[in-house]
């Protein structure tokens, strides 16, 4: 009796599982740039792995680094100073069906922005901002499982105080990039 009671605890899992269908996950890498369309511009790579809830639906996190980036002085100040940014979040993409050529989405994210700016060698300042960021884009279907980003914008209302001062800036990004999907399509 322990042993067949043993064996039915053992394989509920899997008899479980074989009800659910092993999930889609996609792997995208979007070079771009982001700016505040004023005195900020910066040039940057995004990584992101998403699950794949159903074929309009997505979830899942990113990762975007700046490999260069430049903030004016203004009229106060003569000087440009290098400054890069760092994004780390979860993202949820709502996307219309993969039938069409052409596949529009939409996306909000829960996003840690940090940013280094650097005056000189012995002197950085630091910033961090986390809030919630959206945005759209368009793909274009390559193959089953590869798609092309054609644009990609994303806002991120930067706002309140941010390197000491109050701020009333946004950010804008734009990116284009390669979707690439592991699994079984639904």
């Amino acid at each position: 009796m322990k042993k067949s009671f043993l064996l039915v605890i053992l394989c509920l899992p899997l008899a479980a599982f074989a009800q659910f269908p092993i999930p889609t996950f996609d792997l995208a890498i979007k070079p771009g740039f982001t700016s505040d369309l004023d005195d900020y511009v910066a040039i940057d790579y995004r990584l992101e792995l998403n699950v794949h809830i159903n074929q309009f639906l997505a979830i899942g996190g990113f990762y975007t680094r700046s490999v260069w980036g430049e903030i004016w002085g203004g009229d106060a100040i003569d000087d440009d100073f290098e400054m890069d940014h760092l994004l780390l979040g979860m993202r949820l993409q709502v996307s219309t069906g993969r039938i069409g050529k052409f596949r529009p989405y939409g996306f909000l994210t829960f996003t840690k922005f940090e940013t280094v700016e650097k005056v000189s060698q012995s002197l950085n300042f630091a910033d961090k901002w986390t809030g919630v960021t959206f945005g759209g884009g368009l793909m274009l279907r390559l193959s089953n499982k590869m798609y092309f980003n054609l644009i990609e914008i994303e806002y991120l209302p930067v706002g309140g105080e941010f390197f000491f001062v109050e701020n009333d800036k946004n950010l804008i990004a734009a990116r284009l990039g390669v979707n690439y999907t592991f699994g079984k399509k639904r």
